[in-house]
């Protein structure tokens, strides 16, 4: 019996070895490419998240100016027990240019619902931006805003007795500006005033609140929260305030308190160092590259 003489031209039945690496190594490359795409993608709708909830907290501030004639502070020192510590002279100034000359400062108050009316609260900018946009806790909330699964308001505003501001409960409240998310509220440092935490950030990073105190000037004192200015000097939003997101990296690129004030240059994204080039703020036009 004949046997066909081999040609050299029949069809192999399976890959060589180095086929398969060139087809493995293509498919990471091109899996690697997709994914800097979705990452690139997932930044972007972040940024525009990001956006969209500092145009509705720059509305919630003007809100509040319109009710209480001012634009919240990013600091200041709360007193439980009065008869114990007295409010800080700064602390009068600022609440009574809120709710009027009237205000009681010998009421007891247990600002942070932790059982007694005990405590001095130094609020942090964020701890403000809190407590101002959403007021008092629910008196009927023994839980609190700490539990996972919590839904609905915990924020009910401040009373209209502009003498006793900080009473809880009955119907004759003042709304709060800005329905915060619950599930977003968290507690740093564990005094038992919350932060908003950073929308990107998926650990526990709280939105930068800074105030111009109503034009009079962002605070250049030791503790201050940091915020930009542009590189010919001028405050960004002047007059008014600046929000910061540390974005996609989680990282602001600086200690935003209580570490001494640090005055930071941002005119464009070539003034703005590595790895600030991502943070995101309600003053800075356009969208800074991603880091």
């Amino acid at each position: 019996m004949r046997t066909q003489a081999n040609t050299g031209h029949e069809q192999r039945s399976a890959f060589t070895l180095l086929e398969l690496v060139i087809v493995v190594a293509i498919i990471g490359v091109l899996a690697g490419l997709l994914f800097i795409g979705m990452g690139g993608a997932l930044r972007g709708v972040d940024v525009t998240r990001v956006k969209a909830e500092f145009a509705q907290l720059e509305t919630a501030m003007k809100s509040f100016e319109t009710e209480y004639g001012v634009i919240p502070p990013s600091a200041i020192v709360l007193t439980e027990n009065p008869g114990a510590v007295a409010w800080t002279a700064s602390a009068r100034n600022t609440l009574r240019r809120m709710f009027g000359a009237n205000v009681d400062f010998s009421q007891l108050v247990d600002f942070n619902k932790d059982g007694d009316t005990a405590d001095v609260l130094t609020l942090t900018s964020s701890e403000c931006l809190v407590f101002f946009l959403g007021g008092m806790r629910d008196g009927t909330d023994t839980q609190g805003w700490m539990p996972s699964g919590v839904t609905g308001s915990v924020m009910t505003g401040f009373s209209r007795n502009k003498e006793k501001p900080f009473a809880r409960g009955g119907s004759n409240r003042i709304d709060p500006p800005f329905t915060l998310d619950v599930s977003r509220l968290i507690d740093l440092d564990g005094d038992g005033m919350p932060e908003y935490r950073d929308l990107p950030a998926e650990g526990d990073i709280a939105v930068i609140y800074a105030s111009s105190n109503n034009g009079a000037g962002y605070s250049h004192a030791d503790g201050a929260v940091a915020h930009y200015h542009q590189s010919n000097g001028t405050q960004w939003n002047e007059n008014s305030f600046q929000l910061i997101s540390a974005g996609a990296d989680g990282d602001f690129g600086f200690d935003p308190e209580p570490n001494p004030f640090v005055d930071l240059t941002w005119s464009d994204t070539s003034d703005v160092p590595l790895p600030q080039r991502d943070n995101i703020t309600n003053f800075a036009p356009g969208t800074l590259d991603n880091n």
